[in-house]
């Protein structure tokens, strides 16, 4: 590295984008004082040029800049003169950083309570794209072809991808979280040589930050590389992508220092299944520690033996995070039942870990409070649950009954999480559409972090032996904004209620998610355009209510669901 001549501007300087002319010499912008700065190096001097205009944010793209303030200004270099290319209206606030790739620029704009992402390609507004919050909108232009990437907030912070077709655009797949339920952030996009678009980005699974990369093959969003490229340190921030050939470049800053991944070609990662041995538990007399079953220890550290598994939708537990494994029986798989569900062998055990942040939001205070069993035998499934010690060095069986414990808070108070009893285990793992919840296809189908390797998950525990391989369309995620308030509605409620609620079951409403509305029996608890006078609504939003058991506390997100979907109902069906 060759110093060019020491720093450039003053002490407020910031938003500094560098570039190179049309005769390969290299341009630095920057703010300062409100106002754009440029300079260009030549003559092993660096020649200061006007100012393209005032603003907060400064890009360059060649001989090309965007200056971001009042007004969105781009501007091209001709003759050391900056000529006009464009100035866009702002109506708000700019959030974020802004995004510019020489004939499109875009940014998030707040304006009272509407955040929009205002994209103009060649002077050409594009369809503005409604978001209720978002940090980062990025652009690529390849020819032709325009591609966004940008995250936005349904519940928790989601990526979606785009391409231009027209003024309009055209989303590509669902959102490209590995789990919907965490928060996936900053995503920066690029377009590969056959324009299909290439987005990595930073997201947290469960307790880990993570840093994805994925190609879209024309159909689907494919992992690339399968191993994710962060693999240490803090939460990587803005990460930056560029394309070297085809192959993406990474870099992002994490932890004190920037880091830097290159993709080295295509890796077969195989994904194994470790034998059982070990890892046992009689039902009908469980050991007095949750260590002594084998199958965890020091740290909540899983068995190897235990194939972790997640879902599209989460059952509510009043926030708490949640860790799932399958245990099979050496030499034995699942199989697919009539109601959807995957069935188990005799012997199969499945686990959850229930865990609490101590300071919310700080994977760092990330606690375990609860590890719950269900055991298959040959008489049915027995459910039991191990309550976490205070100082995490081990868990201790419940006896049968429910029962809670107040967990201290970091900064003050307390989190009363709620113990089910036994008989309450299998009252809502009932054979009517399970007994295994969560373990179907429909919930399935999405990708899992196998310790740093990202895949999809129903081919990999297909090649684990542990169940079919089935192609089915997924749930739709309850934090998918571009689904309707009734889809993500219904989806809510097939994930929470629908266990109960089906015609096998508590007939009274059948919440399963292909019964057609008409048929729910949900009109009668719906009054629609008044979501205060819905029992639904009622019944959801309050404690004691729906559902009954297993929670103390309301679910925020179906209270904006079904307020939403009742509030724009003018008829039911």
């Amino acid at each position: 590295w060759k110093s060019l001549a020491g720093t450039l501007g003053a002490s407020d300087a910031s938003s500094a984008s560098a570039g190179v002319d049309a005769m390969d010499r290299p341009l630095v912008a920057w703010i300062e004082n409100g106002a754009a700065r440029v300079s260009r190096w030549e003559n092993d001097t660096w020649n200061t040029l006007p100012s393209p205009g005032n603003g907060s944010h400064v890009i360059l793209a060649g001989d090309r800049v965007a200056v971001i303030g009042a007004t969105a200004q781009v501007r091209t270099l001709v003759a050391d003169v900056w000529q006009p290319a464009g100035d866009f209206a702002i109506s708000g606030t700019v959030l974020g950083t802004p995004a510019f790739t020489g004939t499109a620029v875009g940014w998030v704009e707040r304006s009272g309570s509407s955040t929009t992402i205002r994209v103009f390609n060649n002077g050409t507004a594009m369809t503005p794209i409604s978001v209720d919050d978002s940090t980062r909108v990025s652009l690529a232009s390849r020819g032709s072809s325009l591609a966004i990437a940008y995250d936005e907030h349904g519940g928790s912070f989601n990526v979606v991808a785009a391409l231009a077709n027209g003024t309009s655009w055209t989303r590509l797949g669902r959102l490209l979280d590995v789990d919907a339920a965490g928060n996936a952030r900053a995503p920066a996009v690029a377009l590969d040589s056959t324009n299909q678009p290439i987005v990595a980005w930073s997201e947290r699974i469960e307790a880990n930050e993570r840093g994805v990369v994925a190609r879209w093959t024309g159909a689907a969003w494919a992992t690339l590389g399968d191993s994710q490229w962060h693999a240490a340190g803090g939460a990587p921030t803005g990460p930056s992508l560029v394309l070297v050939g085809d192959a993406p470049m990474i870099s992002a800053a994490s932890s004190g220092a920037i880091r830097i991944n290159r993709f080295n070609g295509p890796t077969n990662v195989t994904i194994t299944r470790s034998s059982i041995a070990g890892c046992s538990v009689n039902p009908a007399s469980p050991p007095a520690t949750l260590f002594a079953t084998g199958c965890f220890s020091a740290g909540a550290t899983p068995h190897a033996g235990l194939v972790p598994y997640d879902i599209v939708n989460e059952l509510w537990s009043d926030g708490t995070r949640k860790r799932r494994w399958i245990g099979l029986p050496n030499g034995t798989s699942m199989t697919q039942s009539g109601n959807d569900s995957w069935v188990a062998p005799v012997g199969t055990i499945i686990a959850k870990e229930f865990a609490i942040e101590t300071t919310p939001g700080n994977p760092a205070t990330r606690r375990p409070v609860e590890t719950r069993f269900l055991v298959n035998t040959a008489s049915g499934w027995t459910g039991f649950s191990y309550q976490w010690r205070t100082n995490g060095s081990d868990a201790d069986l419940l006896n049968d009954g429910q029962f809670t414990k107040d967990w201290a808070l970091d900064a003050g108070g307390s989190y009363r999480h709620l113990y089910p009893s036994r008989s309450q285990c299998l009252s809502c793992h009932h054979g009517s559409v399970g007994p295994l919840l969560g373990i179907r296809p429909q919930q399935l189908t999405r990708r899992q972090d196998y310790g740093g390797t990202i895949a999809d998950q129903i081919p990999a525990l297909a090649a684990m032996s542990v169940g079919p391989s089935t192609t089915v369309t997924p749930y739709i995620s309850t934090h998918d904004r571009s689904a309707s308030w009734e889809q993500r509605s219904r989806s809510y409620m097939a994930a929470n209620c629908a266990h109960c609620h089906n015609p096998s079951n508590i007939s009274i409403k059948d919440l399963r998610y292909a019964t057609p509305l008409a048929s729910t029996r949900l009109c009668e608890v719906i009054q629609p355009g008044s979501p205060s006078q819905s029992v639904l609504y009622a019944r959801v939003t309050s404690r004691p209510g729906m559902p009954p058991l297993g929670t103390l506390i309301t679910d925020p997100l179906p209270e904006q669901l079904l307020s939403r979907w009742i509030s724009g109902m003018t008829s039911c069906p």
